[in-house]
């Protein structure tokens, strides 16, 4: 699991993640104070995914079966990332999960889906 400490609170941000594999994962964070919410564009490779609302969840990238990596947001308290400080303040963190992450939360989760 990689946690991604570099988000700084401005509102427009990029940043690149080197997995295992040697692959790289593009980032594009944006804050949208209108709405209060970060959301990302994901590039891996050909896949991409634009627009994605970060949430408080385990994998937001399960869906995406054939991605070795995955996307998880923390949030102790239970909400959301809502305020452009969330990352650097600590309230929220950022992380990416590698494929031997996801077998561990696969194996755990007994094959319901959780990945």
């Amino acid at each position: 699991m990689i946690q991604v400490t570099s988000i700084q609170n401005t509102p427009d941000q990029n940043f690149r993640l080197a997995l295992a594999d040697g692959s790289l994962v593009v980032v594009h964070l944006v804050f949208r104070p209108r709405v209060t919410a970060w959301f990302a564009d994901i590039t891996w490779g050909t896949f991409q995914l634009n627009g994605l609302k970060l949430a408080n969840t385990l994998n937001s990238l399960a869906q995406y079966r054939r991605l070795p990596f995955g996307l998880f947001i923390y949030v102790p308290d239970g909400t959301e990332p809502f305020l452009i400080d969330d990352f650097t303040t600590g309230r929220c963190s950022f992380f990416i999960l590698e494929q031997s992450d996801l077998d561990l939360i696969a194996a755990a989760a007994g094959g319901i889906g959780l990945t």
